[in-house]
């Protein structure tokens, strides 16, 4: 197994550390219905991007709806005891 051959100094490794940091994502309000949103993205509350719609919501909501039921809709009972 490699070995290092001398000790990396304070300062070498705190200048490497420095680039690894956690950094909050990025959210703005749609400006249609004040959501918040990650920039440059359609919102999925009311399906606008930059003051038009580009997505039906009311469509994929019921889509989404058809298939968990029809993925639920495996021929027996829930019932708890």
């Amino acid at each position: 197994m490699a070995m290092p051959k001398k000790r990396m100094s304070q300062t070498r490794t705190g200048t490497r550390r420095s680039q690894i940091q956690a950094v909050l994502p990025t959210i703005v309000k749609c400006a249609q219905c004040s959501s918040a949103v990650a920039p440059h993205t359609a919102c999925a509350n009311c399906g606008s991007y930059r003051g038009r719609a580009v997505i039906d919501v009311e469509k994929n909501a019921r889509k989404l709806a058809a298939r968990q039921a029809a993925e639920h809709d495996h021929g027996h009972d829930h019932a708890t005891t």
